[in-house]
């Protein structure tokens, strides 16, 4: 029985792609999140809508489209092209 050094490498340009992927995913996550309590807010207190509520809307529009690009980016560029296209779409889209 021999010990083998498990030898880490170096993170290639997939695996940062996939990172930044699921980092800007979860920036789209926190938007949608920060809209809808703004939203929520202003409905309970009769506010009508102002600045804040339209940029926090553009952000979330932005990362949201900044995510599928990447995602689709993301998904043609690497070498198992479409290999798991469906089954990830299929359960990231929200209604």
């Amino acid at each position: 029985m021999s010990l083998q050094v498990i030898r880490s490498r170096e993170p290639t340009l997939s695996d940062r792609g996939s990172f930044l992927h699921s980092g800007f995913r979860y920036l789209f996550l926190l938007a949608v999140v920060a809209t809808i309590v703004n939203a929520v807010y202003g409905t309970v207190t009769k506010r009508p809508s102002d600045q804040r509520i339209r940029v926090l809307s553009v952000l979330t529009m932005l990362s949201l489209d900044f995510t599928s690009f990447l995602g689709v980016a993301f998904i043609f560029g690497t070498r198992t092209c479409c290999a798991g296209l469906g089954p990830h779409i299929a359960t990231d889209v929200t209604p």
